[in-house]
């Protein structure tokens, strides 16, 4: 059966083939999952890539990303359309957090860190899926702590971050899935930093 004529869903993104057979392309994507314990969601043809960056230069990076901030400190939630990424803030928000950004977020170096930044046109406002756009309190802008990306799949009970650099600095970045951190956790998280470990 050749792969092009169909698609195949992996966790919540589409895959789509233009020449490989089916087995080649699961065992593919195998490899890569069993090899590094994560799988990344492939839309369209190409690999889901939560750091495009919709913005020209390289001083600054716009992402499609919502964002919230808790004492101060920022939480980057990545992920494709549908995810969750606004659903999880808007949890947060009501348990206490601030909306920095929802839909498309600005990362700007601050020196020693990263700072995220309110995108414009979104300002003070995020979507209910359902329901519609919603006022909540918010914060322009606030230095970075942690990312989740709720594309990044770790079958590991207590998984490992992982470090991507960008503008120069490192970012901490913890899988979102299979099971989704509760609003919660990543309350505590943002607040208090991770345990150490004996």
């Amino acid at each position: 059966m050749d792969f092009c004529k169909q698609n195949v869903d992996v966790r919540f993104g589409i895959i789509w083939g233009a020449s490989i057979s089916d087995l080649d392309a699961m065992a593919i994507f195998k490899f890569w999952a069993t090899r590094f314990g994560l799988s990344l969601p492939m839309q369209s043809g190409m690999i889901y890539d939560p750091w495009k960056n919709y913005n020209d230069n390289s001083v600054e990076v716009l992402l499609h990303a919502t964002a919230v901030a808790v004492d101060g400190h920022g939480l980057l939630i990545l992920g494709p359309s549908g995810s969750g990424k606004s659903y999880l803030a808007i949890e947060m928000l009501a348990l206490g957090a601030d909306l920095i950004s929802d839909d498309r977020v600005w990362l700007r170096s601050g020196g020693t860190e990263i700072i995220l930044y309110t995108a414009e046109p979104v300002m003070g406002r995020i979507e209910a899926r359902g329901l519609g756009l919603l006022s909540c309190p918010m914060q322009t802008c606030v230095p970075l702590k942690y990312c989740l990306d709720l594309s990044l799949v770790s079958e590991a009970r207590l998984p490992f971050a992982q470090e991507v650099t960008k503008l120069g600095h490192r970012i901490l970045v913890l899988p979102g899935r299979p099971i989704v951190p509760q609003a919660a956790a990543l309350m505590l998280l943002v607040k208090n930093g991770f345990a150490a470990y004996d």
